[in-house]
Order: C-alpha cells, then structure tokens, then sequence
C-alpha cells in the first residue's frame, strides 16, 4: 500500500509539473505571437497613412 501511495503521490507530482510547464509553454508561444504581431503590424499600417 506504501509503494502504491507514493507512486501516486509522485504521479501527481509529475502531472501537476508537467501541466504547469504546458501552459507556461502556451503561454510563451502566445507572447512570441503578439510581439511578432507587435513588431510585423505597425510597418503596413504606416505605408497606408502615408499615400
């Protein structure tokens, strides 16, 4: 029952870890999107003001 309990407790562990890291990786990837957005959307609009 000992081996069983920890092995679950170290499971929730590993779920919880790895959950944590996945939305930190969502996330991220968003935060890459939105700059790249950030940085690719401005030079068009500018290009449009001018004429």
């Amino acid at each position: 029952m000992d081996i069983i309990n920890i092995y679950c407790t170290l499971l929730d562990v590993v779920v919880v870890l790895g959950l944590i890291c996945f939305i930190v990786w969502i996330c991220y990837e968003i935060f890459i999107k939105l700059r790249r957005l950030a940085a690719v959307a401005p030079p068009p609009v500018s290009e449009m003001e001018m004429p």
